[in-house]
């Protein structure tokens, strides 16, 4: 084409080389364009990296600007891969880096849990990174308002397209050079962006079709702010003194509550007698399954002890010995 392809060929370095009309179109229609095209877009790839603060991110995600801003996609985030979905003003993203936070325990459960999602708190600095380059930092509105004052730096081919790099300031946006003008890269090095704080960010855009998002259903992911999405997890809150004994068996009952969420399997619990108050000398146990209940809410269980070594010790029960109950809870994916 000539219009703006020879125009660019032919500009001076440091020259606007979109003022005349007659060569081609002047700068601001190829940049009010090139946005509009970003912005109505049913989705754009984007693809890259940058650094929050001194931490290092790469995406790969597509956004649907044109939809409201809804993302699918992975990232590596300060080392630590992860999947990103958003949409509605919620971002979803796959909970190792969340479980790491949790210590010891987080990473006992991730192998069986983590794989699922973590819904990110308004504030979460990898969410927040991540979705920032939707809007590329701000920098296209940025590249709106600069029209002005960028200058060309020549042309070169990206992805086998013609394209124009535009400065300004410490940015520099690739542009097509044939209608329909779209924004194809942009790098900033250095300096903060203006929306998320992202420096050294350089990413490079695809333009494609609608992007259908669907957000993680209920049970698909935990809510940090929210303790009925986690997990269940049921503790001991009270035990009964034991209770029909005889010469073969003894029993006692305990009361459990669900602190947290659904069972992700079945949980049981192990009742113990004790000979003594340090637990080493165990006299039997029985174990029975927990009924399952919703969060804050009770259950009983119970069972009776019918080990050799209790039945010889029943005598010494029957005058009254001391004996110490212990209940364990095996209760997946937490143990």
């Amino acid at each position: 084409m000539i219009g703006l392809a020879a125009l660019l060929a032919s500009a001076c370095s440091g020259s606007n080389p979109f003022q005349s009309s007659a060569l081609g179109p002047p700068l601001p229609v190829i940049v009010r364009d090139s946005t509009n095209a970003y912005q109505a877009a049913p989705s754009v790839q984007i693809r890259g990296s940058y650094a929050d603060g001194s931490i290092p991110v790469s995406v790969r995600v597509v956004v649907q600007p044109s939809g409201g801003g809804d993302l699918s996609g992975h990232a590596t985030y300060n080392g630590t891969p992860l999947s990103v979905v958003g949409a509605d003003g919620k971002v979803f993203t796959t909970g190792l880096r969340y479980w790491q936070a949790q210590g010891a325990q987080g990473l006992h459960i991730w192998p069986q849990y983590g794989a699922g999602w973590v819904l990110a708190p308004s504030r979460d600095p990898a969410a927040s990174a991540i979705t920032a380059a939707a809007d590329l930092g701000g920098l296209l509105d940025q590249f709106q308002r600069h029209a002005g004052a960028l200058v060309s730096e020549g042309t070169s081919e990206l992805a086998g397209q013609e394209i124009v790099s535009l400065r300004d300031g410490q940015t520099v946006y690739d542009v097509s050079t044939s209608p329909p003008y779209r924004l194809l890269a942009v790098r900033r090095a250095g300096t903060s962006t203006p929306i998320g704080g992202l420096s050294d960010l350089n990413l490079e855009l695809r333009y494609g079709g609608r992007l259908a998002v669907a957000l993680p259903a209920s049970g698909q992911y935990v809510d940090p702010g929210d303790a009925a999405t986690f997990p269940a997890l049921y503790e001991v809150q009270s035990m009964t003194d034991i209770q029909s004994c005889d010469q073969s068996s003894c029993g006692f009952t305990a009361t459990l509550i669900n602190t947290t969420g659904s069972e992700l399997g079945q949980v049981t619990a192990t009742l113990a007698l004790y000979q003594d108050a340090q637990l080493t000398q165990l006299l039997g146990s029985c174990s029975a399954p927990v009924a399952q209940v919703a969060t804050g809410q009770t259950t009983n269980v119970s069972c009776r002890i019918t080990a050799q070594t209790y039945q010889s010790f029943d005598a010494s029960l029957t005058q009254s010995a001391a004996v110490y109950r212990h209940v364990t809870i095996q209760n997946p994916p937490y143990s």
